[in-house]
């Protein structure tokens, strides 16, 4: 008796709505994430886009291969260190530069820094040093610094002389 009125069910109008709205449902959903898929590649275009917008319009580049527009670095700074603060288990650099006066840099152990070939230390890091930061902006508008190359002046200028107050 219970096969029969599962089988009854089965073949019921009710059964045969329920089975299209769910697979209208699917439908739907299944277009939603076409959409959205499709908007973070259109995104992620345009901020790559974004990023060598110079490079796009023939802008002239820096001594590094860098474009030399004035446009905020997110990813990382080239400048002097402006001053150093820290524990042991982390150093926080300000570094300056035309662009940035002043620009907040994580440096951690994770952080790989090298002077040439050498691989340095976070404490070995001195103001006036002149380097290129690459890394990741945290939630606070830092740099969290995965890889620093210090130089021994500043590449395509001549070293400060100038301190700051």
């Amino acid at each position: 008796m219970n096969s029969q009125r599962l089988a009854n069910f089965f073949r019921s109008r009710y059964f045969l709505g329920i089975l299209i709205g769910l697979i209208v449902l699917l439908i739907v959903f299944a277009i939603f994430e076409a959409g959205v898929a499709f908007g973070y590649h259109e995104a992620m275009f345009s901020a790559r886009w974004g990023e060598d917008y110079g490079r796009n319009f023939g802008e002239p580049e820096d001594a590094l291969g860098l474009p030399s527009s004035h446009m905020p670095m997110p990813e990382g700074n080239v400048g002097q260190i402006a001053s150093i603060t820290g524990s042991a288990t982390s150093t926080i650099l300000f570094v300056s530069s035309k662009e940035h006066p002043e620009e907040k840099v994580l440096v951690d152990d994770d952080t790989i820094i090298r002077k040439k070939d050498t691989v340095l230390q976070p404490s070995q890091l001195a103001v006036g040093m002149s380097i290129v930061v690459l890394g990741a902006p945290n939630s606070d508008g830092a740099i969290d610094a995965k890889f620093i190359r210090v130089f021994s002046t500043p590449p395509g200028m001549a070293a400060s002389t100038s301190t700051s107050p």
